[in-house]
């Protein structure tokens, strides 16, 4: 009987882990005439439209997944747009109210205290300040002092959800790492890189607790490598180039297949393993619409960094199947 039993929780546990083995990546698809929802087949590059088309000309500076809510959220200039996950349909336009002169940039949403993050990036003085946001009001609140001169906006941010750490980069090479809980600076280091080599976009993997990123440049190409924010000091982890010139947008981690997603400027999806560096990715970007103005941007990996939210499979809210107790017991309790 407990042979049985242990045999029904490891069947249980591995659809559940199929289950979260889901490619859709989300994004927004820039047109001269507004902007769609979208995501990405990232075997096929295939980009299917799931909204109606948004009349916004903004840029994009962000973008987040709440999977508790099934909310996708797009940082525009000045505005949040909100798109709902289970049918792509646009939900609203919502207004950032911010100290004067300030922008919100960078926005992560923290799946552990339900805050959405970002930073408020001064347009006169050299101050950057780390911020959250109410998506309900759009008013945004500093947690910290200003703790730095500027950000590089297209190595994008990153968050620890776990440890509550917020991270971004700095125009001068500095990494920052600032805690969420006491907004303060838990470290400022130089990224140890020869000169005019960049390290970005940021993408924290929660499998394993580590920061990644393309390293180089595009004279000399780009490798994929991780950082030790204590330090700045950065790991090659590619053994050749996947990459010279990366098109400005964040990345995104699949930790299920353990790829590292990024767009090359010649407008092809890629993707690297984070274990062995290798690209395993590269297929052009196919629009339902051709036009020589057309861009996949702000993309997301729907479950970046997993949490114990419903899953979406197939645009469906699927529950978490829980096991009670642990399953090596004989007493095993399954419900939906």
């Amino acid at each position: 009987m407990k042979k049985n039993l242990l045999l029904f929780a490891m069947i249980l546990i591995s659809s559940l882990i199929q289950a979260q083995v889901n490619p859709e990546i989300f994004g927004m698809t820039n047109t001269a005439s507004g902007k769609f929802f979208s995501k990405i087949d990232p075997l096929t590059g295939s980009i299917t439209f799931i909204s109606n088309l948004i009349s916004d000309s903004s840029n994009f500076y962000g973008r987040t997944i709440n999977l508790k809510n099934q909310v996708y959220y797009s940082l525009q200039d000045s505005v949040v747009l909100k798109f709902d996950l289970s049918n792509g349909q646009y939900l609203e336009t919502l207004h950032i109210i911010n100290n004067p002169n300030m922008y919100f940039r960078g926005i992560a949403y923290n799946c552990h205290d339900s805050t959405y993050y970002g930073l408020s990036v001064s347009t006169v003085d050299p101050h950057i300040h780390v911020s959250k946001i109410n998506m309900n009001t759009g008013v945004v609140q500093n947690i910290s002092d200003s703790i730095a001169p500027s950000y590089r906006q297209y190595t994008a941010t990153a968050i620890d959800p776990f440890n509550d750490l917020f991270y971004f980069e700095t125009t001068t090479n500095l990494l920052i790492t600032v805690d969420l809980l006491s907004g303060e600076v838990l470290s400022s280091v130089q990224i140890n890189l020869p000169t005019n080599q960049f390290f970005g976009p940021l993408s924290y993997n929660c499998m394993n607790s580590t920061l990644y990123g393309l390293v180089g440049n595009a004279t000399s190409g780009r490798k994929l490598a991780k950082i030790d924010p204590l330090t700045g000091d950065v790991t090659i982890i590619s053994g050749s180039i996947v990459a010279y010139s990366i098109f400005v947008n964040p990345s995104t981690i699949n930790p299920a297949k353990s790829l590292y997603y990024f767009i090359e400027s010649d407008g092809t999806l890629r993707g690297v393993g984070l274990n062995d560096g290798e690209l395993e990715t590269n297929v052009p970007i196919v629009f339902p619409t051709p036009d020589p103005e057309i861009h996949f941007l702000n993309f997301i990996y729907f479950n970046e960094c997993p949490c114990d939210y419903p899953l979406l499979t197939d645009n469906h809210i699927r529950e978490r199947i829980l096991i009670n107790p642990n399953p090596i017991n004989d007493e095993i309790i399954g419900s939906l």
